[in-house]
């Protein structure tokens, strides 16, 4: 379980290094759309568990842009 871990891991550090980003990374929005609140009353729709069945890069990316809509780093 562990190896596998580390194998996603590594493959995601590649991904980052293959577009360019820093260790912090970059929001997939504009900045029109950055600086807007959420309303307190926005919901988004929960993530699939990853499965270990495809790509884990879309499933991080997915992540990280409803991540990025709360401004988390």
């Amino acid at each position: 379980m562990n190896q596998r871990i580390d194998e996603v891991q590594n493959e995601f550090i590649r991904s980052k290094e293959e577009l360019g980003e820093s260790s912090v990374g970059r929001s997939p929005f504009a900045p029109e759309i950055q600086d807007k609140s959420v309303p307190q009353n926005f919901w988004l729709l929960t993530l699939e568990e990853y499965d270990g069945g495809s790509d884990p890069t879309e499933n991080v990316t997915m992540f990280r842009a409803q991540m990025a809509l709360y401004g988390v780093p």
